[in-house]
C-alpha cells in the first residue's frame, strides 16, 4: 500500500512539472520569441542607464557638469544669444517676461495681471499717467498729467482746446476720454495755466508755449493770429520771454511768468496799468515780452496772480504789491487810483500785518493766504466775496487791515483760488470752503445762494466733494478739483461741455460736486 501511494506521488509531481515544461514551449511556438529577447534587451537597457546615472552622480560628486548647450534655457548666454521667448539675465537664459502676468520684472514698472489701460497700470506694463494740475478757463478746461502731456476740453473756438482741424466742443455730448488725445507742444509739460480764452504750458527745460485766442497779444508771439485753431501749439514755436521760466500764470487776457532770478515779465493787455509798466500799453501783440523790461519791483518775486485788469505780486521777502484797476479799492491801498498806469508798481504796497504766503485775484477784489494760514479779503463784495457776512467794500477807504480773518471754521488753509466774484479755500484737513456768488452751482453747494453776503462762510457746509481734496482750481466761475485719490472733480457752469461729463447740464445747483463722479478724459484704449 504505501508503495502504491508512493508511486502515485512520483506520478503526479511527473505530470506537473511537464504540464509547466509544455505551456513554455507553446508560448514560444507563438511568438513569445521577440518578447523574451525584448525583455533580456529591456533588462540590458537598464543596466546601461542605472551605469549612466552612477556615472553622472560620479561625475557630479567630483565637481564635473554636463554640457548645456548655450543659448538653451538656463544655459550659459551673451547678450542676444538666447533662443526666442528667452533673455539673458546674468549670464544665462531665462524666459523672457511677459507683461500681464501679474510677476514685476525687472523691466516693468507695474504688472497687475491684465491688459487694461487707465486702470493705474498700462498694458504695457508702465504707470498709468497720474493727474498733477488741472487749469480753467472761461469756457474751456485743461489738465496735465504726470507724464507731462496736456488734454484740454470745452469750447472750441479760436483753438483754445489746442487741437487743429477740431470744430466741435468736447465734452458736450461725449466724455473727454472719447475723443481727446495730447497736445502736440513740442515737448513735456510741467505746468498749465488758462486764461478767459488762451492756455500756455511751461515745458521741461524752462520754454514756454502758447495757444488759444491771441487777443491783445496774450499769447506773447509779436501777432494777433490765433493758435491751435488750424496748427498744433509746437508749430507756433516757443514764446520770447528772455530767460527760462520757473513760474506760470494766466487770467483774462493777460500771461505773466516769474523767471530764474525772480523777474516777473507780464504780457496782454494793459489797460488801467495792469502788466506794471507805467502805460497801458498791449505788449506781445506786436512786439515779443522779451522786448520790455520786466515789472520794476524791489525785491524778487516769489508768487503772481492776475486778474481781469489787475495784477498782485509777492516778493522774496514777503511784501505784496498790486497794480491795475483799483475802482473798488482791489488793489487795497486805502484810495481808488489806479496804478501802473503812469506810475511804477512800487507805488502799491499793500500794508498788512502778516506776511503774504499766496495772493488771489478776481473780477474786481483781491483775497491773500497769510504765512499763518489766515485769509484776508479786500475790495468788491456785492455778492458776498469777501466773506465778511456784508456787501461792503474794503481797501477804497480804508486798509485791509481794518478788517479781521476770513471765518473758516477754525482751521489753516493751504491753498486760495479766486474767480470772478468767488473764492475757495482748500483747508489743511483736505475740506474745501467757498464763498460769493452762487449762481450756476459756482460754490458747489446744492443751491444757488450767494454765501458771505449775510452770514460767514462757515454758515454752510464745506463743500462736499466726496473725497479729499488735494488740489483746487478757479478761474471765472467753473471750479476743478483734484481729490487725494488722483481724480479729478468739477462743478458749476456747463456751456459747451467745459466740466467734461458729456453734457452741459449744471453740477453744483441742486446736487453736491460728489453726484457727478470723476471726469474721464485720458484717452479710452
Amino acid at each position: 500500500m504505501n508503495n502504491l501511494i508512493r508511486a502515485s506521488a512520483v506520478l503526479l509531481s511527473t505530470v506537473w512539472v511537464f504540464s509547466c515544461t509544455d505551456d513554455s514551449t507553446e508560448d514560444d511556438e507563438i511568438g513569445d520569441t521577440g518578447a523574451d529577447s525584448s525583455d533580456e534587451s529591456t533588462g540590458e537597457e537598464s543596466s546601461s542607464e542605472e551605469s549612466e546615472s552612477s556615472s553622472e552622480e560620479s561625475e557630479s560628486s567630483s565637481g564635473e557638469t554636463s554640457p548645456c548647450p548655450p543659448g538653451t534655457l538656463d544655459c550659459p548666454c551673451d547678450e542676444g544669444s538666447c533662443e526666442a521667448e528667452l533673455v539673458c539675465a546674468d549670464e544665462l537664459c531665462v524666459p523672457a517676461p511677459v507683461c500681464g502676468d501679474g510677476s514685476l520684472d525687472a523691466n516693468e514698472e507695474c504688472d497687475d495681471g491684465n491688459l487694461v489701460d487707465n486702470d493705474g497700470c498700462q498694458a504695457d506694463c508702465t504707470l498709468t499717467p497720474s493727474l498733477v494740475q488741472v487749469a480753467t478757463g472761461a469756457s474751456h478746461t485743461c489738465a496735465l498729467t504726470s507724464d507731462g502731456a496736456v488734454y484740454c476740453w470745452g469750447l472750441v473756438s479760436d483753438g483754445r482746446l489746442g487741437l487743429p482741424g477740431l470744430d466741435q466742443n468736447i465734452g458736450d455730448d461725449e466724455l473727454p476720454s472719447e475723443a481727446l488725445q495730447p497736445l502736440n507742444l513740442g515737448g513735456p509739460a510741467i505746468a498749465i495755466a488758462a486764461g478767459s480764452a488762451h492756455s500756455c504750458a511751461l515745458l521741461e527745460g524752462g520754454d514756454l508755449v502758447c495757444w488759444g485766442w491771441a487777443f491783445s497779444g496774450a499769447l506773447g508771439y509779436g501777432t494777433l493770429g490765433d493758435v491751435g485753431d488750424n496748427e498744433d501749439p509746437a508749430d507756433a514755436g516757443f514764446v520770447d520771454v528772455g530767460g527760462a521760466v520757473e513760474t506760470l500764470i494766466a487770467s483774462h487776457n493777460t500771461t505773466c511768468v516769474i523767471l530764474e532770478g525772480g523777474a516777473l515779465r507780464c504780457w496782454g493787455s494793459g489797460v488801467s496799468g495792469k502788466l506794471g509798466l507805467g502805460n497801458e500799453d498791449k505788449i506781445g501783440d506786436d512786439e515779443t515780452p522779451a522786448s520790455v523790461a520786466p515789472v520794476d519791483l524791489p525785491a524778487p518775486v516769489g508768487f503772481v496772480a492776475a486778474g481781469d485788469e489787475h495784477t498782485c505780486a509777492i516778493t522774496a521777502d514777503g511784501q505784496l504789491y498790486c497794480w491795475g484797476f483799483n475802482l473798488s479799492g482791489q488793489l487795497g491801498l486805502g484810495h481808488t487810483d489806479d496804478i501802473g498806469d503812469d506810475e511804477p508798481p512800487t507805488e502799491g504796497l499793500v500794508a498788512l500785518d502778516d506776511s503774504v504766503a499766496q495772493v488771489a485775484v478776481g473780477n474786481h477784489h483781491t483775497c491773500v493766504l497769510t504765512s499763518l494760514g489766515n485769509v484776508r479779503c479786500w475790495g468788491q463784495s456785492n455778492n458776498g466775496q469777501l466773506g465778511y457776512g456784508n456787501t461792503d467794500k474794503i481797501g477804497d477807504d480804508e486798509l485791509p487791515t481794518s478788517v479781521g480773518e476770513v471765518e473758516l471754521g477754525g482751521l489753516a488753509a493751504t491753498q486760495l483760488v479766486t474767480g470772478e466774484r468767488h473764492n475757495c479755500a482748500l483747508l489743511e484737513d483736505g475740506q474745501l470752503r467757498c464763498w460769493g456768488r452762487g449762481s450756476n452751482g459756482t460754490l458747489g453747494s446744492g443751491s444757488t445762494n450767494s454765501i458771505g453776503d449775510d452770514e460767514l462762510p462757515t454758515a454752510i457746509d464745506p463743500v462736499d466733494v466726496g473725497q479729499s481734496v488735494e488740489r483746487v482750481a478757479t478761474t471765472a466761475s467753473h471750479t476743478c478739483v483734484i481729490t487725494t485719490l488722483g481724480g479729478l472733480r468739477c462743478w458749476g457752469p456747463n456751456n459747451n461741455g467745459r466740466l467734461g461729463y458729456g453734457n452741459t447740464e449744471i453740477i453744483g445747483d441742486d446736487e453736491a460736486p460728489s453726484a457727478a463722479g470723476d471726469v474721464s478724459f485720458l484717452p479710452l484704449p
